[in-house]
């Protein structure tokens, strides 16, 4: 009789210890599976973000191409337009001196507007160079354009601004040339 307990109380262990293994492997597979698909969609998250981030990123760094071009071209026609104005060598077959400044001040309003709203794209050190070539065109507005600026006792000081504007100007565009150049990777 004793065996007969004994085997009985085997077999109720034996298969509580068998229940006991399969419901602990069942349980660690359902974990496992449950960590699995946790994992698969944090990969498929950080796969998602890293896209969105690098497509935000390739956006800005194209629209930032953009402006610098753009500014590259506005400064250049500022540029072009006060050297056509303020140059000593005036040929009666160019524009009107009128003309000439109306040609002038819209250009260098069409730059002062736009440089202004995009600040934010350029380093500190060329925007503190493009804001001195803008107070220098301010200068010029001033010296040259507010008054008659073919009388003789301004005649050096016309020559001196000439040349500034001759010897600064390329050095702003070099610059940012430099820089348009160091975004899209060509040097």
């Amino acid at each position: 009789m004793w065996t007969e307990v004994l085997k009985f109380v085997g077999s109720i262990v034996g298969g509580s210890a068998v229940l006991i293994t399969a419901f602990t492997y069942l349980s660690k597979r359902l974990i496992d599976h449950q960590f699995t698909k946790e994992i698969e969609k944090f990969k498929s998250d950080l796969v998602i973000a890293a896209n969105r981030d690098s497509t935000t990123y390739k956006e800005l760094h194209a629209r930032r191409a953009d402006v610098i071009h753009q500014l590259y071209k506005k400064i250049t026609r500022t540029y072009r337009a006060y050297e056509s104005l303020i140059n000593p060598m005036q040929f009666f077959s160019e524009l009107s001196p009128d003309e000439k400044k109306k040609i002038a001040s819209d250009a260098y309003k069409d730059l002062f507007q736009y440089f202004d709203e995009r600040r934010i794209y350029f380093k500190e050190e060329i925007e503190n160079k493009i804001d001195r070539f803008t107070s220098d065109i301010i200068n010029i507005n001033n010296e040259f354009i507010m008054k008659d600026f073919v009388s003789v006792t301004k005649i050096e000081k016309w020559n001196k601004v000439w040349i500034r504007l001759k010897e600064e100007t390329p050095k702003i565009q070099k610059e940012i040339k430099d820089e348009f150049r160091l975004i899209m990777g060509i040097n």
